[in-house]
């Protein structure tokens, strides 16, 4: 106010670009700030792109890449990992990233965050004439969905950004993972699985067509993220 600028005034804009041949660094803006003199963070921003590219254009060679020094080592790690761990075989796509490390520092753990189900347990079938009532014990909470556990990875990790980071997460597993249930398939003779449906339950009811033996295969699942599930627990009947 003093001044006579808006609130929106920024007094600096940089821009940093480089090449295997140049480094150029731009500075722009007013030394001074006053009325009629000063630029916002819309203006400046353009304005410093704008510029930037005029002046790169003309130094930096085109085409021009970097040689990978050979002490240099590209690592494919998983987003959202504290400290920074590897990607696993059921990471998703999106959550993947290769980044660049001085060899020898590169993480070496295996994020656990999407690693395959652990199996149900202790399968039984009770045959009611042409019901059939499938049994199991479940498996404890995954620490990927377990809000306590994950309260606590972020307290200890994030500090004062914990309730931001916290939350985030909780939002993408409700989104992305949904909730620890169970897929219930049924054999053929050949192996071919055919899902007969997902429960959140330890216990499925099928209505036989015919007498006959029956194979089912329950596999832990989430109820939206399925490329982590379990190998499956064979019941017969």
């Amino acid at each position: 106010k003093k001044l006579g600028v808006p609130t929106s005034t920024t007094p600096d804009h940089w821009n940093n670009v480089y090449s295997p041949d140049y480094s150029i660094s731009l500075w722009y803006g007013y030394d001074e700030l006053e009325k009629g003199r000063y630029i916002t963070s819309s203006t400046g921003s353009t304005a410093r792109r704008k510029i930037m590219a005029a002046v790169a254009n003309r130094i930096l060679k085109k085409n021009s890449r970097f040689t990978k020094p050979s002490g240099v080592v590209e690592i494919t790690i998983e987003d959202e990992t504290f400290p920074l761990q590897l990607a696993s075989n059921n990471t998703p796509e999106n959550l993947k990233r290769t980044e660049l490390f001085k060899k020898g520092t590169e993480p070496t753990e295996t994020s656990n965050r999407f690693n395959t189900l652990d199996n149900p347990r202790n399968g039984n079938a009770i045959v009611n004439g042409s019901s059939i009532t499938l049994t199991w014990n479940g498996i404890e909470t995954p620490d990927a969905i377990n809000e306590n556990k994950l309260q606590n990875y972020f307290n200890e990790n994030y500090k004062s950004w914990a309730p931001k980071y916290y939350q985030e997460r909780l939002n993408y597993n409700a989104t992305n993972i949904g909730t620890l249930g169970y897929q219930v398939y049924l054999e053929a003779k050949d192996g071919t699985l055919t899902s007969l449906g997902f429960t959140p339950g330890t216990s499925y009811s099928y209505i036989a067509p015919e007498s006959a033996n029956y194979k089912f295969v329950i596999k832990s699942s989430y109820s939206i993220f399925k490329a982590n599930m379990s190998t499956g627990l064979t019941i017969t009947a």
